[in-house]
Order: C-alpha cells, then structure tokens, then sequence
C-alpha cells in the first residue's frame, strides 16, 4: 500500500495532546500540500499541524460539544496519553494551569508520518514512526505489515489502550490483517473478539463510553 512519507518533529508545547492525535511539524511544511484528499492540513505559520492516528480511537481526556469541556471517565484517556508521549521519547511534560502542554524534555523528537489524507477537522489521518524514514521526506513508500508494525499505532493496540477504527484512507489488506491480530490479542488477553469499528469515509462514528471500555477490557495493564 503506497502512502506519503513526511519527515519532521513531534512538538506538543501549547497543544493538548491525547491518545489519538499529537502535533507534528514537517522539516519542510510545503509538504503539507503533497497530502491527497478533499481535505488540507490546517496548520500554524511555522508549520505545525495536528495528527489524527490512523486506525485507532482512544478515550477522550477532553472535548467539548455544545457545552463546557468534558472528559471520559478515568484513567483510560489519561493511560492512552502518557503511553503515546512516553513512547514518542518525551521524558518529562509539564502541564501548564490551562490543560495544554507548557514543556517538554526534549523540546522535540525526530520522526515521520505516513498518510494518505486528511479528515473534516483539516488533521492529517496518519501513522507515526520515529527515528530515519524508511525512503525520502515527500515521497511515497510502499507500506506492509512490517512498517506497521513498527509505528505508534501499532503499540498502542498492542498495550490495550485504544481499540481500531478505521478511516477510508485503509486499504482492506491492512484491515483485515490488523482486524485478525486485534482478536488474537484480545483472546490471549482471556476475553472476547475486539470487533473494529469501520467508517467507509473520513467521518468516524463516536462509540459510547461503555463500548470503548467493553472492546478494551480484559487488556489493560
């Protein structure tokens, strides 16, 4: 499955990240522009987008509908967070008063994001890998099992901490071998198949609060 390549840093100061999306600037911004889709990347004027991870949902540790901001019931949304931050190589966060990210150690983390378009809310649907790319910034990559596997994605299914969802941006290949290793997971876990959620377009379907805790139980560390 080819999807672009974009090299750049994770930056989550002044952002709120959570255990689905984090903020990611592309060494060359332009690049931005390379992302196919109805849908452009909104991002700040030094170039700093939001991403949207592909094939996953994770509880919610803030949103606001018609009202004030809200979060799901604790600690899941909060787990989800600190895995996706301490996996991305950021060893200290401190929160500022406000709820967004006030600094960091490092200030940034090196990687890249491998997408295929972006959603309604202008995020780039993406996975996301750290460390050298696999083939040049702007270009596309012929993604397989492997490279998934290697990606922030991947680990955070695999540690039980957000279930699959996914955009029409997946190719059925891909969802079908995620789909198997998800049930393998959660039967090895001691419970029931972890049933994915499909959207055939780039709007995903909320599950309720109790769905998610349903799909996740039994592989919670």
């Amino acid at each position: 499955m080819p999807m672009l390549l974009i090299k750049g840093s994770y930056e989550i100061v002044g952002t709120q990240p959570d255990g689905d999306t984090v903020h990611f600037r592309p060494d060359n911004p332009e690049e931005w522009d390379f992302v196919c889709g109805p849908y452009r990347v909104k991002r700040n004027a030094s170039g700093r987008g939001k991403l949207r991870l592909e094939g996953i949902d994770a509880l919610e540790t803030h949103y606001s509908r018609t009202g004030p901001e809200v979060a799901q019931p604790p600690p899941l949304p909060a787990k989800a967070r600190e895995e996706l931050l301490s996996w991305l190589g950021f060893t200290s966060v401190v929160w500022g008063a406000d709820g967004k990210v006030a600094s960091t150690t490092p200030a940034s983390v090196p990687g890249f994001v491998l997408t295929r378009g972006a959603d309604p809310s202008n995020r780039c649907v993406a996975f996301a890998g750290l460390g050298s790319p696999p083939a040049g910034s702007g270009t596309h990559v012929f993604v397989d099992s492997a490279l998934l596997q290697s990606t922030l994605n991947y680990h955070l299914v695999s540690e039980g901490l957000v279930y699959p969802l996914y955009y029409g941006t997946l190719f059925y290949g891909l969802r079908d071998e995620r789909s198997a290793w998800c049930r393998q997971l959660q039967g090895a876990c001691g419970d029931g198949p972890m049933e994915p959620e499909v959207t055939s377009t780039l709007f995903a379907r909320r599950p309720t609060t109790q769905r998610l805790k349903n799909k996740l139980r039994g592989c919670l560390t």
